[in-house]
């Protein structure tokens, strides 16, 4: 074929492929693009050109308004808002589209609930216009399930819309509020913290960068507890609001709170204490931030944030040890052992016999890894009542002259015995089964 033939083809193979983008692909696109945007109830493109609400239905009317992302109630009063549930009504504002138009020139509104509307919403738009809406009765003869009448407030054509609007618009003042009860700002602000219940006092406090249990005990406090804890308390949520700015905290039974938690910030100025108060009934209690902010109401079982121990925070091992160090393991009283460890050979028996390794390292890592189910006494005085002045059983493990770890075990009750470190004047009660695991002979060794 000739050269001027096959420039000729590529130019007409050229001039279909345009047409084939431009008019079926991309023109496609524009088409569905339009067809999409036709259909669409309230012809908004944008959910941040929405930037307030009013709402108002049966349950009353509320205002919020959208900053920085956020959404803040501003009527009836004042108030964080739920994101979550403004944002849910502006898409299902957006994603409403029109099942089919009734007519563009109606008079009579009551035959589609229109005269008086189950919602009225008001859109304060970005460019500082304001639009409104109004949602009407349901039309249940509408193909694709229940729908509902819908039209602008300042335009007579009125169109049916999935029924999924309303339920979305359909939400009461507590529905749309943050539920929130407390706010602290993030954890490495926070300095001190003290918690109160039935009279027990915990108090934490943030000393060189490490936590640490300084009443009604000196221990080091483990950051996953403490971190709980703040994020129980951040993570409570209103079942319901009783007043929004108490005169008195008196009839709530938080003059004098059953329970309290106090959160101080790094700048030993700034404190925020959270109250707990009376029953409201069996299964909730009133609970107050003090200061200017509602009483509300919380489930019995978020209250178990308040009611932590010292115990709740430490490290429940009794002595903890690198287990690779030990070269012998001494057990005297009510059951004996002796055994220990030559060089690179292994683990014998005083006796001579020959030791399973692993055997011994798994009883090295229960005794290392032996913890606290409770405590007895932080300073016991007496030992004798604990049967800790003579123990019962001194299991103690050493690397030459060097004890890693010496525990005592005392007087042994139905489920649980009481125990401790030799240097500690901490008594902990350990489970029985704890202890089980500790009981080996030279033959459970071999």
């Amino acid at each position: 074929m000739k050269p001027k033939h096959l420039m000729l083809l590529f130019a007409a193979f050229v001039v279909i492929a345009g047409f084939v983008y431009f008019y079926e692909y991309k023109g496609g696109l524009e088409r569905e693009a339009a067809s999409e945007w036709a259909s669409k109830t309230f012809k908004i493109a944008n959910p941040q050109d929405i930037v307030g609400l009013t709402l108002q239905t049966p349950q009353g009317t509320i205002t919020a308004v959208r900053e920085n992302g956020e959404w803040q109630i501003t009527a009836p009063f004042q108030v964080a808002a739920e994101d979550g549930q403004w944002d849910g009504i502006v898409n299902a504002i957006m994603r409403s589209t029109i099942n089919r138009e009734i007519s563009s020139e109606l008079r009579d509104l009551s035959k589609y609930g229109l005269n008086i509307p189950r919602a009225t919403v008001t859109l304060m738009l970005a460019d500082g216009s304001e639009k409104s809406f109004l949602v009407g009765a349901e039309s249940k003869a509408s193909k694709g399930g229940v729908m509902t009448f819908v039209k602008w407030a300042d335009s007579s054509r009125v169109v049916t819309t999935e029924n999924t609007l309303f339920t979305t618009l359909d939400k009461s003042l507590f529905d749309l509020r943050d539920k929130s009860i407390f706010h602290i700002e993030k954890e490495p602000r926070i300095a001190k913290i003290e918690l109160e219940k039935m009279g027990q006092k915990v108090v934490l406090e943030k000393l060189a960068n490490r936590w640490m249990i300084t009443e009604p005990v000196n221990l080091v406090a483990m950051p996953s507890a403490v971190n709980s804890l703040i994020s129980g308390i951040k993570g409570l949520k209103a079942r319901d609001f009783v007043v929004e700015e108490p005169q008195s905290l008196k009839p709530y039974g938080m003059e004098d709170p059953v329970g309290r938690a106090v959160f101080v910030y790094d700048d030993s100025t700034t404190s925020m204490e959270l109250r707990l108060g009376d029953k409201r009934s069996a299964n909730e209690l009133y609970v107050h931030w003090l200061g200017k902010h509602p009483v509300a109401i919380i489930d019995t079982t978020q209250a178990k944030q308040f009611v932590r121990t010292a115990f709740d925070f430490q490290d429940k091992k009794l002595k903890p040890f690198d287990i690779k160090l030990a070269d012998r393991i001494t057990m005297t009283g009510d059951m004996t052992l002796d055994i220990f460890k030559r060089d690179t050979l292994g683990w014998f028996s005083v006796a001579g016999d020959t030791l399973k390794t692993d055997k011994v390292e798994s009883l090295l890592r229960n005794l290392s890894n032996l913890q606290a189910d409770a405590v007895g006494d932080y300073y016991a005085e007496n030992l004798a009542l604990y049967g800790l002045q003579g123990p019962r059983r001194k299991i103690i493990v050493m690397v030459g002259d060097t004890v890693l770890s010496a525990i005592w075990i005392g007087t042994k009750l139905e489920n649980e015995c009481f125990a401790k470190w030799s240097e500690s004047p901490h008594v902990y009660k350990l489970r029985n089964w704890r202890i089980g695991n500790l009981e080996k002979t030279v033959d459970d060794l071999k």
